[in-house]
């Protein structure tokens, strides 16, 4: 039977007090949900300081979590990281040479999360039926709305416990989706192509349809793994594990699992609305920052919807299709482009050699 660590890499002020609110009451539902069998197989490492993880255990969520599953501490004081990124990339390759050496599968969760309720049952079945990467993702939401809304709604009268449906989770995002969000959609004025990590349509009120490059590895099994990654757990950690089709999932529907990430709205970049929609910068930038697997993902269409799809749909289908078809053919396309855009270069510098010649001697 497989073994899971459930991994956390978490640290400072706002997100430590973050995940002891939120995040870890959710967890603790979700390890609740899983049938008393199972329980033992799951494993809780949180990568830490020191002095946040002594923070921790005094908490009243980590009391019931530790009442449900292991869990480990593991103070992470001695890591030299530049960055938040950084730090957070030691701690998952800490986690995952912990996986290799135990043969667990790893379930990489956010610290600033919150998910569906009955997660993990889900994961566990396609681990078990073969899948050895699940990936999906995530919306971001305004933590300052958010935060305060959740713990009213969701968390328990203990503080312990952190419960929400998929339908309910994508409902409130809709209302406070975040600048970083709102500045990938499509079919809004504040969509911005600086960085076109994914392409969303609105629905209404009822949705979100998303082609994603980037998307979150949220169960990886690193059987295989000869080296560790460079980087963070979404750049190039999937690239280095041996593969074959069909080992991989698409969360494509948010009813399966789904998840927002709380970010403070300062986060939020300014505003700035193109004057269109350029498919040819999009593949420029795909081109440049998306892998093989990446391009590949973005063909999936991934639904965030509140109740059942209604009609609306099909147009944003639609629409999205006819993008992933045009930047697909121009990313196909590139070699060429480039070398036509070189040539028609180099017709432009020898007419002002010619026009400057002609001026000088005429």
């Amino acid at each position: 039977m497989k073994k899971f660590h459930v991994v956390y890499a978490v640290w400072g002020d706002a997100f430590i007090a973050l995940f002891q609110q939120l995040a870890l009451p959710n967890l603790v539902a979700q390890i609740e949900r899983l049938d008393a069998a199972d329980r033992p197989r799951y494993s809780c490492k949180i990568y830490t300081t020191s002095g946040d993880a002594r923070r921790l255990r005094e908490s009243a969520p980590y009391a019931a979590l530790a009442g449900l599953a292991d869990v480990e501490l593991l103070a992470m004081d001695d890591a030299a990281a530049e960055n938040k990124y950084a730090m957070m990339a030691e701690g998952h390759r800490r986690a995952i040479a912990a996986a290799l050496r135990e043969k667990a599968v790893l379930i990489f969760m956010s610290p600033d999360s919150i998910w569906s309720d009955g997660m993990f049952p889900v994961l566990q079945k396609h681990a078990e039926n073969g899948k050895r990467i699940v990936l999906l993702p995530g919306l971001r939401v305004v933590k300052e709305e958010v935060a305060p809304l959740a713990a009213k709604r969701w968390l328990s009268a203990d503080g312990t416990r952190l419960k929400v449906s998929s339908r309910e989770l994508i409902a409130v995002a809709l209302e406070h989706l975040h600048g970083l969000t709102r500045s990938l959609i499509v079919n809004s004025d504040e969509f911005d192509d600086r960085w076109p990590s994914n392409l969303d349509w609105k629905v209404g009120q009822e949705g979100i349809l998303a082609r994603c490059f980037h998307l979150h590895p949220l169960l990886v099994d690193p059987a295989g793994l000869e080296s560790l990654p460079t980087w963070t757990v979404d750049d190039d950690f999937i690239c280095r594990l041996p593969r074959a089709p069909g080992d991989s999932h698409i969360v494509a529907d948010s009813d399966e699992i789904t998840q927002f990430d709380l970010s403070a709205a300062a986060a939020a970049p300014e505003p700035r609305r193109n004057e269109d929609v350029s498919l040819f910068r999009i593949a420029a930038w795909a081109a440049n920052h998306a892998t093989a697997d990446q391009r590949r993902y973005f063909k999936e269409k991934i639904y965030f919807h509140v109740g059942e799809r209604s009609a609306r749909w099909e147009a944003v289908e639609r629409e999205s299709d006819r993008a992933v078809r045009t930047i697909s053919l121009l990313l196909l396309a590139r070699p060429l482009l480039f070398d036509v855009r070189a040539y028609l270069s180099r017709i432009k510098i020898l007419r002002r050699i010619y026009l400057s010649f002609k001026t000088r001697f005429s």
